[in-house]
């Protein structure tokens, strides 16, 4: 059976060794993760793929790191990045992809700095993305070449 839901998961507060999260095709929100204060110990975490069901990620208010993600790609239902205050430590991730439904990136009054994207290279596919709204600043991504 598909995994469709991370509800049990609501007491999560630190994960030691995900390395992959990926075709979980049923799985449609994050919610059930809350209490997940940092991704930093989730330390091999390379790649966050082939969740084509995920249209918000917004149960993840409390994240502010993500260490070693080194891929977010084919998360093409995702239509809304919401309260995220404030996402850094991504110095690894060097290809955001196949958000083509993106269309909003809202409620994030207090991000005003996205920084520490020294390896991206390249995103693609933002086919329908129209608004940032309240950030002020995309520091240190100076390897970015593609933005399409």
């Amino acid at each position: 059976t598909a995994l469709a839901s991370l509800t049990r998961l609501a007491g999560l507060t630190a994960l030691a060794s995900l390395t992959r999260l990926a075709g979980l095709t049923a799985l449609a929100s994050l919610t059930g993760l809350a209490r997940l204060a940092t991704v930093t110990r989730i330390a091999g975490l390379a790649r966050l793929t082939r969740l084509a069901a995920v249209a918000r990620i917004a149960g993840l208010a409390r994240l502010t790191r993500l260490a070693a993600v080194a891929r977010i790609t084919g998360l093409a239902g995702l239509t809304r990045l919401a309260a995220v205050a404030r996402i850094t430590g991504l110095t690894a991730l060097h290809r955001i992809a196949g958000l083509t439904t993106l269309h909003r990136i809202a409620g994030l009054t207090t991000l005003h700095r996205i920084a520490g994207l020294t390896a991206l290279h390249r995103i693609t596919r933002l086919t329908t993305a129209h608004r940032i709204a309240g950030l002020a600043t995309l520091h240190r991504i100076a390897r970015l070449t593609t933005a399409h």
